[in-house]
């Protein structure tokens, strides 16, 4: 289990210059010429503008504004209340549409041929354990209120419906966002976590979150190799 702080998140520019965001993590490549890996990210959006074309990869976007965020995607109007999530191809013409002022978003950004992802928002309200699949990497971003991580909360299972897990097989891949390591199953001290604040859970581990906020929930699930003709 890894602690990402938000003022660990390296900021940059989107691929086409339009706006700008902080990488939470994102897996390491080859080489800068390789095809691009898994990526997780805040944005953020300061008027109606094209977003960046990622042929090969699949997409999320999580709204964190109160303003939600208005899209175009393909020629389709769609809003985005706080929390919601879009999926859509980074092939796909995208766009936001309806900007008034300066929004964020989350995005979960992987590669299709190689791994499959999931985003949803989940409440705390109170205890949520939370337990990374053996095949599977999962963070957990706080996107409102303040939490506690400390050890698991014994009896309380697969996190009280966190669903972490997507079905797939293959091992944990590596990738940047270095931050504090927190070693065993739980912190053996409490961590106080805030808004942009993340854990990265490698396959297996198992993290609990206290208080009353709302986290941002992204697996990363490798897919398994095609069979050998």
């Amino acid at each position: 289990m890894t602690l990402l702080p938000a003022d660990g998140h390296r900021r940059y520019r989107w691929r086409n210059g339009r706006g700008t965001a902080a990488e939470i993590a994102a897996e390491s490549t080859a080489s800068p010429d390789s095809a691009p890996g898994w990526t997780i990210s805040i944005a953020t959006v300061e008027a109606d503008v094209d977003f960046s074309v990622f042929p090969g990869v699949d997409r999320w976007l999580m709204a964190l504004s109160e303003d939600g965020l208005g899209l175009r995607i393909d020629g389709e109007h769609r809003r985005l209340e706080r929390w919601q999530v879009a999926r859509f191809a980074g092939e796909s013409a995208v766009a936001s549409i309806g900007v008034e002022r300066s929004t964020i978003d989350l995005n979960l950004m992987v590669p299709r041929e190689r791994f499959a992802g999931a985003l949803r928002a989940v409440v705390v309200d109170g205890a949520l354990t939370v337990d990374a699949p053996d095949d599977s990497i999962v963070f957990l971003v706080v996107v409102d209120g303040d939490a506690t991580l400390g050890a698991p909360v014994p009896g309380a299972g697969a996190g009280a419906g966190a669903g972490a897990g997507v079905a797939g097989a293959g091992a944990d891949a590596a990738g940047s966002g270095a931050g504090a390591a927190v070693t065993g199953a739980g912190a053996s001290a409490a961590v106080a976590l805030r808004p942009s604040d993340a854990v990265r859970l490698a396959p297996g581990d198992t993290c609990t979150l206290k208080g009353s906020a709302t986290i941002a929930l992204a697996t990363i699930t490798r897919r398994p190799p095609d069979p050998i003709p």
